[in-house]
């Protein structure tokens, strides 16, 4: 994951999905939700094909794999694509097994952060595949792939401030603006807000005091995090 002083912002994760036309339909039976898509996934040997917009695949040791941009989580054991599970980012690998029953959860590198407890979140609004292997693909006796269903889900958190939220303006050097914020959340911010501000943030309340300003920006970026998802407050300047 990218460090608060090298991070890139993106608010979605993919633009759009597309219908393969190759051996995948819609299919919203057994409750499954709208929007999701069957797909029989090849492994490499046989098509190599891909999940959605990812760059998600089956190679031939029957594992799912993908790059560093595209990590991947195993959810284990579920009730299918419909089951309702959040964003879990405790264990993302570039490789998984392929295993029927198992729930999957693709996310792209570049809408994740790392906090400074330790913690991963993914930005609220951006969104992530959430996939279920429902059985192998056999020719001739031998797995040559999956069938999986797979849905586009978008990230939240209802008791975080809505992403861009203005926290307020700040007029001069030694002045400040507070926020109120859930007690259980995190907070995180760039290079760039450390050398300008004195953050405290205790009891729920977040204090923000401008200490310095050698900097031409005139907005800086706070980042909260509620578990797995965080939203980015701005403080702007006028000075």
């Amino acid at each position: 994951m990218k460090k608060f002083i090298n991070l890139i912002l993106f608010n979605v994760l993919f633009a759009g999905m597309l219908l393969f036309t190759f051996s995948c339909s819609k299919d919203n039976s057994h409750g499954d939700p709208n929007g999701t898509i069957t797909l029989n996934m090849m492994n490499s040997d046989n098509g190599k094909t891909l999940l959605g917009e990812s760059d998600i695949y089956i190679n031939d040791a029957n594992n799912f794999c993908g790059s560093s941009h595209y990590p991947i989580s195993d959810l284990g054991n579920a009730g299918g694509v419909g089951t309702n599970e959040g964003p879990l980012l405790n264990n993302l690998a570039k490789q998984v097994a392929v295993n029927v029953g198992h729930l999957y959860q693709v996310f792209s590198y570049n809408t994740l952060m790392d906090f400074p407890s330790g913690a991963v979140a993914i930005r609220t609004g951006s969104s992530y595949y959430r996939f279920y292997v429902e059985a192998p693909i056999l020719k001739d006796k031998e797995t040559v792939g999956a069938t999986v269903k797979y849905i586009l889900v978008t990230a939240s958190e209802r008791r975080l401030p809505e992403d861009g939220t203005v926290v307020g303006t700040i007029y001069n050097v030694g002045e400040g603006v507070s926020y109120n914020l859930p007690k259980d959340a995190e907070c995180g911010w760039d290079s760039d807000v450390s050398d300008n501000f004195d953050i405290n943030f205790s009891d729920g309340k977040m204090d923000i005091t401008l200490s310095a300003y050698d900097s031409p920006l005139n907005s800086y970026n706070i980042y909260v995090r509620l578990g797995s998802v965080y939203s980015c407050l701005v403080v702007k300047l006028d000075l």
